[in-house]
C-alpha cells in the first residue's frame, strides 16, 4: 500500500507541474505585444462583441497631408468606410460592402466589388485596428502609429438611461425667444456634423460654456413635472453628467478686420485703388463684407472650418472708378476662394488647386 501511496503523490505532483506550465505559457501568451506597446488578447476578437462600432485615424497618404479615416463594422458583418484627402478636397468618398474573418479570428477583410480587397486587411487589437499591409502584415517600426485606427470613443462611453452625447459649437448664434438673444448650437449624438447643429433655448445645469471652444458632453435629460413647466418653457431639464472634451475653435482668428496686402502672391500698391481694399468677416453672424477698393460689397459664409472656406453670392455697388481692373481682380479672386491659412497677423486665401489668391493683414 505504501508504494502505491508515493505513486499517487508522485501522479498529483506531476499533474500540478503540467497545470503550472500550462498556466504559465497561457499568461505568457496573453502578455504578447504589438509594435505599438499595447497587449494582444489571444482570445478570438471575433469572438466578442467588442469590435462593433466605428473606427477613427488619419492614414498616410502618398500626396496629401492624410486620409481621415471611419470604418465602421456593423454586426451583421457589414462595413461602410469614409474616406476624406486632406487639402485635395472636401469630398467624403463612402463605401459599404461586407467583410470576412480570418480562421484565427483576429484580422478582417473587406470585400469591395464583392471580392476581398488586399488593400482594406485590418488587423483588431484593444480599442482599435491596425491597418495591414497588402500581404497582410503589420507595418512595423516607427510607422506602425501611422496605421492605427481607433474604437471612437462614443463606443467606450457607458450612457445612463436619459443620458445623451451633445456637442457644442465654438460661436453662440442669434436668436428669437422672448426678444433677441444668443443660444448655444448644439447636435446630439456620437459623430459632429456642423451642418446639423440645432439652435438650444434651454440651458445645461453645471456648464459653464465659454466662447471660442468646442464641447462634447454627456448631458441628462429629465422630464419636468407639468405644474413646475411655465407655458415658454421646455417641459425638459438638461444637467451636465461631464465633459469628455475642450477644444479650442482655431477657426475664430478669422474674426476680424483684414486690409488687402497682395494679390495673386504679388504686392499691392494702394496708390492704384479708389480705397486701401479690406474684409470683414463676422463668424457669429455668418457673413463677410468689405470693399475691392472701388466698390462696397456684403455677402454670407457658404462654408467654414479649420482649413476650408467659402463665401456665397457677394452682392455689392457699382461704381465706376479709374482703376477697375484691380477691383475686378479682387471681386474675381473672392468668389474663387475655397482654402485659408492664417499665418501670425496674415490671413492668405487659396483656390481648389492651392494657387494663392489674397494676402491681407490684419487691421490693428
Amino acid at each position: 500500500m505504501r508504494i502505491m501511496k508515493l505513486s499517487m503523490q508522485s501522479a498529483l505532483k506531476m499533474i500540478f507541474a503540467m497545470m503550472l506550465i500550462v498556466s504559465v505559457i497561457s499568461c505568457g501568451e496573453k502578455n504578447k505585444q504589438n509594435d505599438l506597446g499595447e497587449s494582444i488578447d489571444m482570445h478570438t476578437s471575433e469572438e466578442s462583441l467588442d469590435w462593433i462600432g466605428p473606427y477613427n485615424g488619419i492614414l498616410p497618404c502618398a500626396d496629401c497631408p492624410g486620409i481621415e479615416t471611419t470604418l465602421t463594422l456593423q454586426g451583421n458583418l457589414k462595413y461602410e468606410l469614409k474616406m476624406r484627402y486632406q487639402e485635395k478636397s472636401e469630398k467624403v468618398f463612402i463605401e459599404t460592402g461586407s467583410f470576412e474573418w480570418d480562421d484565427a479570428g483576429s484580422i478582417i477583410t473587406l470585400n469591395v466589388d464583392g471580392k476581398p480587397s488586399e488593400d482594406h486587411q485590418y488587423k483588431m487589437i484593444e480599442n482599435g485596428m491596425l491597418k495591414l499591409d497588402n500581404k497582410g502584415e503589420e507595418i512595423s517600426g516607427e510607422l506602425a502609429q501611422m496605421y492605427l485606427l481607433n474604437k471612437s470613443e462614443d463606443q467606450m462611453i457607458n450612457l445612463m438611461p436619459g443620458e445623451y452625447i451633445y456637442h457644442v459649437s465654438s460661436i453662440r448664434a442669434s436668436c428669437e425667444g422672448v426678444g433677441s438673444q444668443s443660444c448655444l448650437q448644439i447636435q446630439k449624438g456620437n459623430e459632429y456634423n456642423p451642418d446639423s447643429l440645432e439652435l438650444f433655448y434651454s440651458s445645461i445645469e453645471g456648464f459653464d460654456y465659454q466662447e471660442g471652444f468646442f464641447y462634447k458632453l454627456v448631458v441628462k435629460e429629465e422630464e419636468k413635472e407639468a405644474s413646475n413647466v411655465p407655458a415658454d418653457a421646455s417641459s425638459i431639464s438638461y444637467k451636465l453628467v461631464r465633459i469628455l472634451s475642450q477644444k479650442r475653435d482655431g477657426k475664430l482668428a478669422l474674426n476680424d478686420i483684414w486690409a488687402l496686402a497682395s494679390l495673386n502672391g504679388n504686392p499691392i500698391n494702394v496708390a492704384d485703388y479708389q480705397k486701401h481694399p479690406d474684409l470683414e468677416i463676422n463668424l457669429r453672424e455668418k457673413r463677410v463684407m468689405g470693399n475691392d477698393g472701388c466698390n462696397s460689397f456684403t455677402g454670407s459664409l457658404a462654408k467654414v472650418d479649420d482649413n476650408y472656406i467659402s463665401f456665397g453670392q457677394l452682392a455689392g455697388t457699382r461704381m465706376a472708378c479709374k482703376n477697375m481692373e484691380g477691383s475686378d481682380q479682387v471681386n474675381a479672386n473672392l468668389n474663387s476662394v475655397n482654402a485659408y491659412k492664417i499665418n501670425g497677423l496674415k490671413l492668405t486665401f487659396f483656390n481648389a488647386n492651392g494657387d494663392e489668391l489674397l494676402t491681407y493683414k490684419k487691421v490693428d
